[in-house]
């Protein structure tokens, strides 16, 4: 058995691909915000995963890894701006994304 494992940061860069985010740039929302639409649905995402339980527990976990905030295309975020971010976030977002995860991806996943 080998001794090596998958970094908990490069697995959550590995989910991160998964997502279907394509469709989720939002200019006029993310107009002026150093945080885009993208990155807020990919850190919650995170939290989620890793449970992150709080949004200082989150700003500590992103400090923590740099490789997630390059994917994430930030340099530092506060609980407090992913708290107002989160805040005027259009729930109809998650909703799409959820739906569009929810598809079958092939003839092969559906039921007949």
């Amino acid at each position: 058995m080998s001794n090596k494992s998958i970094g908990q940061e490069m697995l959550m860069c590995q989910c991160f691909s998964l997502l279907p985010t394509e469709d989720f740039d939002c200019p006029l929302i993310d107009y002026g915000k150093k945080l885009s639409t993208k990155a807020l649905l990919k850190i919650f995402v995170a939290a989620q995963l890793d449970q992150w339980s709080s949004y200082s527990h989150i700003e500590e976990k992103l400090r923590a890894y740099p490789k997630l905030q390059k994917e994430l295309d930030i340099e530092s975020i506060s609980g407090s701006q992913l708290c107002r971010r989160i805040n005027d976030f259009p729930t109809e977002l998650v909703q799409k994304m959820f739906l569009k995860n929810s598809e079958p991806n092939t003839a092969a996943d559906t039921e007949i």
